[in-house]
């Protein structure tokens, strides 16, 4: 799977996410950790990123209170 694919799994967690459905756009991205630890595993340099990426949006679901609606965003390098 070329790392650009992974992303479309994002899409729904941020719609459901900025419509203030937080439990769904946490289900989804619970999915998403867990397609994205098992490709990091086989491999890291493709995917390492990626994972980050969503545990820091899970993170962000599990403790945002409802009427946030937009997860942290990355530190510009």
């Amino acid at each position: 799977m070329p790392p650009a694919a992974d992303r479309v799994a994002e899409r729904p967690v941020g719609a459901a996410g900025r419509a203030g459905r937080r439990e769904e756009a946490l289900a989804a991205i619970q999915e998403a950790v867990t397609i994205r630890r098992e490709l990091a595993a086989r491999w890291p340099d493709a995917y390492q990123h990626g994972l980050e990426q969503s545990l820091q949006v899970a993170a962000w679901l599990m403790t945002a209170k409802t009427s946030e609606t937009r997860p942290p965003q990355e530190p510009k390098e």
